[in-house]
């Protein structure tokens, strides 16, 4: 939908002083927040059981339960001590290492990095993956020499996914997703596209695991490098743009007072795309398919 802009720094999208920081280390390893995961042994990465407690994945809300008595969160916090200190239990400094295919998922979010169209609607697909990371303690790290993309990897029992943000541009996407998957040899049914579209009212999402691109230049990308419609697509609804102005509309931020609902979107297309890697694409269609807000 736009020609490719100079190359520009690596950044997220969610807050201004963390652009900076990022834009300041893009060659290093970025660690994402941890939202409202709060408690020890929560989320993803994995990490090792507690006393005997069962390790949980990441839910899909970042919900937590505490410890039951003092014995375990003393022990919750010199297992948190010890992995800041030696970064124990965390995945391989590789996010590509060690991937088992039949046991993996791989999610990638549709985008332009830089500054200025981190806000913008065509970013909704950096947005979610960027949600989907932050809520489950992942750590980004900058693959663009391999995959053109920046990862963050996870554990949810023996499920490993992978979230990915190439770093392409839009209309050159699918060299990002080709090469993740020649690195990966996760099936393409595996694998997830998420991306905005302007022929969806705002609010909506489409989970679908095969399809015509339509006209969005980024899944046109995607399935021109995999010469295969055999893709599963999480579109979320930005609404039609006014006849003859849909690059301005797509490269455009939303509306101040569309702030809470966009939150709330991306809050839900994460959840969406979680529901898919864990559960089943039927299980998320069924789910996300017939709501909107």
């Amino acid at each position: 939908m736009q020609d490719d802009p100079p190359k520009l720094v690596v950044t997220q999208a969610t807050d201004e002083s963390r652009r900076a920081s990022e834009a300041a280390h893009a060659n290093s390893d970025i660690r994402l927040g941890a939202g409202n995961v709060a408690a020890e042994g929560r989320g993803f990465p994995q990490r090792p059981r507690l006393l005997g407690q069962e390790q949980d994945h990441c839910l899909a809300k970042g919900n937590n339960i505490g410890h039951g008595n003092a014995a375990q969160h003393y022990h919750s916090a010199v297992l948190g001590f010890l992995r800041r200190v030696f970064n124990f239990g965390q995945p391989p400094t590789d996010p590509l290492a060690e991937v088992q295919p039949a046991r993996a998922r791989l999610i990638v979010g549709l985008g332009n990095p830089g500054p200025e169209f981190a806000s913008t609607r065509h970013n909704l697909g950096f947005l979610a993956v960027e949600e989907l990371a932050k809520r489950c303690q992942g750590r980004w790290v900058d693959d663009r020499r391999r995959s053109h993309s920046l990862l963050a990897r996870g554990q949810t029992g023996d499920l490993t996914v992978i979230v990915a943000k190439p770093q392409t541009y839009m209309n050159r996407s699918g060299d990002a997703v080709r090469a993740l998957i020649e690195q990966t040899r996760i099936d393409l049914r595996n694998v997830l596209i998420v991306y905005d579209d302007m022929d969806l009212p705002f609010g909506a999402l489409r989970l679908r695991e095969r399809g015509s691109p339509g006209t969005h230049n980024g899944i046109r990308s995607v399935v021109a490098a995999l010469e295969s419609q055999n893709v599963p697509r999480l579109r979320i609804g930005i609404s039609q743009a006014a006849p003859g102005s849909a690059t301005d509309h797509v490269l455009s931020e939303f509306a101040p007072e569309q702030e809470a609902d966009v939150q709330a979107l991306v809050s839900r297309a994460a959840d969406a795309a979680y529901a898919w890697a864990t559960e089943s694409a039927a299980a998320a269609m069924n789910r996300y398919n017939a709501v909107q807000t």
